[in-house]
């Protein structure tokens, strides 16, 4: 089975030959792949169990976000677009909406938020915690959580205080009528927290779908959801 065609980008390293695209493949407890999420989410959220790690793998997705990355590093000049892990809430959507979709992350679904319209991100998960999905049963009701970790192209972030009446990235110094150049991504403070914001539905991949809970007593929703060794 091939990981990708010779056409397409390659894929990490992580991921495992798929019969269908996408697929979740749920990360082993065991492995140092599923160790550095839970280290990442407990960092800010302590109070989280981690039930599930389910990794992301969609080719098509995979494609147009690696085809940005690419645009946006010729166009900084840098060979290497920035990029980050970031959390991501989906409310009362199910995630699955974003990594079965065909654009992932859809900003056109989003309402207008405190950096205007866009997919916004953040840097701690107890930010994101309190933007969680909240799946019915079988998985426990509100007792169970679940929230995406994305790879987001940040590219040349401009730090900025909130303006709701943005729709893209503010125009760099030396920008012109002839030739405009922008920001790739706006971020900003909120609530003592580092949130990020893309303009554009490719700058982000869905990589993880997190199933968590903050209750005491989680052995039966353990059980309930399974685990590989």
């Amino acid at each position: 089975r091939q990981l990708s065609r010779p056409d397409s980008p390659p894929v990490p390293t992580e991921w495992t030959p798929q019969q269908t695209d996408p697929e979740l493949i749920q990360v082993g407890r065991l492995s140092q792949e599923y160790n550095s999420v839970v280290q990442m989410v407990k960092s800010s959220l302590p109070t989280a169990t981690l039930m599930k790690v389910e990794r992301i793998q969609s080719k098509h997705l995979w494609k147009k976000y690696c085809q940005t990355k690419d645009d946006i590093a010729k166009k900084i000049g840098t060979g290497q677009a920035p990029e980050m892990l970031l959390f991501h809430g989906t409310r009362d959507n199910p995630p699955e909406k974003i990594y079965c979709g065909e654009e992932g992350f859809d900003m056109r679904l989003s309402s207008d938020g405190l950096w205007g319209r866009a997919n916004y991100f953040a840097a701690d998960a107890r930010y994101s915690d309190a933007y969680s999905h909240r799946p019915p049963a079988p998985f426990g009701g509100t007792q169970i959580r679940q929230m995406v970790m994305a790879k987001v192209i940040i590219g040349d972030s401009k730090e900025m205080p909130q303006e709701r009446s943005l729709r893209r990235p503010p125009e760099k110094p030396g920008s012109s009528a002839n030739k405009e150049i922008r920001y790739d991504s706006v971020n900003g403070i909120t609530g003592g927290h580092r949130v990020y914001m893309v303009y554009n539905n490719s700058q982000a991949y869905p990589s993880y779908l997190l199933t968590y809970s903050q209750a005491r007593n989680v052995v039966q929703l353990l059980e309930e959801v399974g685990e590989p060794g």
